[in-house]
């Protein structure tokens, strides 16, 4: 019953999402392969399998998470065997002022992008953070059009937004200050 209430409901399809530069479950949910664990060495030695669908609605996108639950066990696992025996924790050389540094992972919402620079004090400078949000929500809108109004939900909950990561930052300047904008306030 429940596979039947999520299947063909929130269509997006491979096209759509690729216009609309999907990530994480969501893109794979259409048929996309976009893990960016492909593209990271650190997981070069570990067996598993990049979960792609191509049903396109919410029965795939929520089979997709459900199906990366055992992949990821089957890393940590593996991870778990090669551990080295002895210490388990050493002290980490920190470098200041550093250039600036960037790396996507894969998040369980999908591509997330960390940017930054320490500088000399060893404090955090040109931060940015882009998270797997915001290009999913205009997929999650594609997604309901056409739809019944009871299945937006379903749609919503399949595509896993996080509302708190894509309307608003914090923006600190020289003397410490801390201001919150918003996304009326972003001039681009």
């Amino acid at each position: 019953m429940i596979m039947s209430r999520l299947t063909g409901a929130g269509i997006l399809d491979k096209k759509t999402a690729e216009k609309l530069h999907a990530v994480g479950p969501v893109a794979r949910g259409s048929g996309i392969n976009n893990d960016a664990r492909q593209q990271m060495e650190e997981y070069n030695p570990f067996d598993f399998k990049y979960i792609v669908l191509k049903d396109c609605d919410v029965k795939d996108r929520i089979l997709i998470r459900g199906l990366e639950l055992f992949e990821s066990i089957k890393i940590v696992r593996q991870a778990l065997d090669e551990l080295p025996a002895g210490p388990s924790y050493e002290t980490p050389k920190m470098k200041f002022d550093t250039p600036l540094t960037g790396m996507y992972i894969e998040a369980p919402r999908g591509e997330l992008y960390h940017r930054h620079r320490i500088d000399a004090q060893g404090l955090a400078r040109n931060y940015k953070v882009n998270t797997p949000t915001p290009p999913n929500l205009a997929c999650m809108e594609k997604a309901c059009i056409g739809d019944q109004l009871t299945d937006a939900l379903l749609t919503i909950v399949s595509c896993d937004p996080c509302l708190s990561c894509s309307n608003r930052a914090i923006v600190v300047d020289a003397s410490g200050k801390e201001k919150l904008i918003d996304l009326t306030e972003v001039k681009i």
